[in-house]
């Protein structure tokens, strides 16, 4: 799995996180998680000061979730066909775009 912040968080603009899966944990029943970058956790006071939610600001799906001691987000059993999705997460006030998608996968060339 990789995951690469793009574009940091302002107070204006939202940040952006490309979190890329591999088919075997992106197939149905499997699962994976990741943890939130550094630089976006810093400010937090508390585990509260997290929130995240899909990109309309509906809860989670029930096969994800936040784990605020950790600091990552699991997802449990994922369902086929579920990625790619994004999700926003929000640490006072400052939004970051989750992206989440199955890693291409790269065929050989003889």
């Amino acid at each position: 799995m990789a995951v690469e912040q793009v574009a940091r968080p302002t107070d204006k603009e939202p940040g952006l996180l490309i979190v890329w899966v591999p088919p075997n944990m992106a197939s149905r029943g499997a699962g994976f998680s990741f943890e939130l970058p550094p630089e976006f956790t810093s400010t937090m006071r508390g585990p509260d000061d997290v929130k995240i939610t899909q990109i309309d600001g509906n809860p989670l799906q029930g096969w994800m979730h936040y784990d605020p001691q950790s600091r990552t987000v699991q997802a449990d059993a994922v369902p086929q066909g579920a990625l790619p999705w994004q999700q926003m997460a929000t640490v006072n006030g400052k939004r970051m775009v989750i992206a989440v998608s199955q890693r291409p996968q790269l065929t050989r060339r003889n």
